[in-house]
């Protein structure tokens, strides 16, 4: 079995919320093997002996999921603030950790997957597994041979282009007529767009299938957990089992199977490990605070330099680098893959605190992310992320969980590490603060030649717009874009004028002289 985060392992056998179990770890209550742990330790649940106040981890809970046919105009969303009824509101006592595997807008119906296995609704909603969704749509007029062709090769969106999909005509339906279309992807509307690009208005949508399961004999707010073959079937399907019959039936559970007092038990055994708290060591706490004090905080706005100069402050000082963009693309990310609207502020801060992130370097300057365990940082510049991750940031409640994970990784080790409120909010405490200033003109021409030097056309005038825009937002969202708004002990460095040698060897001077006594 494969080392992974601790604190996943703690909250997956049900010790508390990822932050819960993040301070069960600094406080030292947390050991492995007999040490006592670090945050940011990775382990082997089946190789090592994990324990949390000298007691062994609880049993994991059995997990579920759920087949359910979605009725039209139900949301799929945890909670809505104005009282409408969503698909949690159909099942009688779902568990917490139960989540929907990607979205059906309110107007659709059909079928929906819910689980309380993360990795399976993860790989299930990740494009690369390439897991079918089918679906009937009503459309009006009669699509032609034409329009079926296009829709076969992909459709450029506003959001970039599709991947090809299966289209056929099933039937003539008065003025319309019906189609079944297969996608593996799940963007937002994203069949609905497509349709409207070929001018078919979608009339009426049902997803009929999913990854090989159907839809058939449940009625609408009906829902089923799956069978053994279907599970067995389902995680075969995305590489979580060799094959469909080593499935077994007694990894199931209904919400009502539950064994009488198997979740008080785990909630007592929970809140007695939380209801004593002994004091983190002093040297624990204080070679956490001065890996942050050594750490270095690059601010500035949107296209300044910042990922270029810190890559390179981090070679010549032997750190890790961080562009903290890079942890709010991946939660845009996990967002996107899990087919929540991004409006949707509740559902996306539930989201973001749901996914696991981590963030590891095969070299100083190449820091790579993963979301619940899946390497995503070659797609962090997909164009859907780029046109998304500033409605994710502004929020201030993912703001406030970045910040927390972006200190923790400073506190495992100095950092570089760039963004916006880094000195001002992040790593306050670090001796080594500098904050680059640039003209939007020179920034977008910067971020310009960043596009074409990665194949993605565009020009100047779309570049300073996009700049912009992402300025407005940041503003909106009291980000810290402007030097009159950088921490008070921060060296201010203009770069209008200044080449990226230059820059560097002014940033590594104030480094030193900060961190000189």
């Amino acid at each position: 079995m494969p080392e992974e985060r601790l604190q996943k392992i703690l909250a997956r056998h049900g010790l508390g919320s990822r932050r819960g179990v993040e301070q069960l770890i600094r406080d030292g209550r947390v050991q492995v093997d007999g040490a006592v742990a670090e945050l940011g330790r990775r382990a082997d649940p089946a190789a090592s002996e994990i324990t949390v106040d000298g007691a062994p981890l609880p049993p994991l809970p059995p997990e579920l999921t759920l087949l359910l046919h979605k009725p039209r105009g139900v949301l799929v969303t945890a909670a809505d603030d104005r009282g409408r009824t969503t698909v949690f509101d159909l099942l009688d006592d779902p568990p917490a950790s139960l989540r929907h595997v990607g979205r059906l807008d309110r107007d659709s119906e059909g079928l929906l997957l819910l689980t309380t296995n993360g990795e399976l609704a993860h790989r299930l909603m990740h494009p690369r597994h390439r897991v079918d969704k089918t679906y009937e749509a009503l459309v009006e007029g009669v699509p032609d041979a034409s329009a079926l062709a296009r829709l076969r090769e992909g459709i450029e969106l506003d959001d970039g282009p599709t991947a090809p999909a299966g289209a056929e005509l099933l039937r003539r339906d008065g003025r319309g007529a019906w189609l079944r279309v297969v996608l593996h992807e799940g963007r937002k509307r994203q069949l609905r767009r497509m349709l409207d690009a070929v001018g078919h208005p979608v009339r009426r949508l049902i997803r009929t299938g999913v990854g090989g399961l159907v839809l058939e004999g449940l009625k609408p707010g009906a829902s089923r957990p799956l069978d053994a073959a279907e599970e067995g079937a389902l995680l075969a399907l995305v590489g979580l089992l060799d094959s469909p019959e080593a499935a077994s039936i007694s990894s199931r559970r209904t919400p009502a199977a539950d064994a009488p007092g198997t979740t008080a038990g785990a909630g007592t055994e929970a809140r007695a490990i939380a209801a004593h708290s002994p004091t983190p060591s002093a040297a624990e706490g204080a070679a956490a605070s001065e890996s942050v004090a050594r750490s270095l905080a690059l601010d500035g706005p949107t296209a300044s330099g910042k990922s270029a100069v810190g890559r390179a402050l981090a070679g010549r000082l032997g750190f890790g680098f961080l562009d903290t963009g890079m942890m709010y693309r991946a939660c845009t990310r996990a967002v996107f893959d899990a087919g929540v609207d991004p409006e949707d502020s509740a559902a996306v801060l539930a989201r973001v605190r749901s996914a696991d992130l981590d963030v590891t370097w095969p070299d100083p300057a190449t820091p790579r992310v993963s979301v619940d365990g899946a390497d995503v940082t070659e797609g962090l510049r997909e164009p859907a992320i780029e046109a998304t991750v500033s409605l994710i940031s502004r929020l201030p409640e993912v703001r406030d969980e970045m910040v927390r994970l972006q200190r923790a990784v400073a506190e495992r080790s100095p950092v570089v590490m760039a963004g916006r409120d880094i000195g001002t909010r992040v790593l306050t405490d670090a001796r080594a603060k500098i904050f680059l200033a640039a003209s939007i003109e020179v920034r977008a021409r910067r971020r310009l030649a960043e596009e074409l030097a990665a194949g993605r056309e565009t020009d100047l005038e779309r570049v300073i717009e996009e700049t912009a825009r992402r300025d407005g937002l940041d503003q909106t969202g009291k980000r810290a874009i402007h030097p009159e708004q950088a921490a008070p002990d921060a060296v201010i460095l203009d770069t209008d004028a200044l080449n990226i040698d230059e820059v560097v060897a002014r940033a590594l001077e104030a480094y030193e002289r900060a961190n000189a006594s």
